[in-house]
């Protein structure tokens, strides 16, 4: 998937604008809940087949550190 689509499936998922997201941007400021992270695990196994583990998930701060979770799935 291309960076540009994930940022706008992600920015859908946070209820944000798109031009809020980067790979720097850190989650809390981007309203990340537990709303968003039982989200993000369903948007990861949809999209990408990947079970993201919710320990792995919830030490992420920044939208770099999710992209790394889905193993180079998401590409610049």
């Amino acid at each position: 998937m291309q960076e540009s689509t994930f940022f706008a499936e992600l920015a859908e998922l946070l209820d944000t604008d798109v031009s809020n997201l980067n790979p720097s941007a850190h989650l809390e400021d981007l309203g990340w809940s537990s709303l968003a992270v039982v989200s993000f695990i369903a948007f990861a196994d949809q999209n990408f087949g990947i079970i993201v583990e919710p320990s792995k998930l919830v030490a992420c701060k920044t939208v770099g550190d999710l992209i790394k979770l889905l193993d180079g799935k998401v590409t610049a």
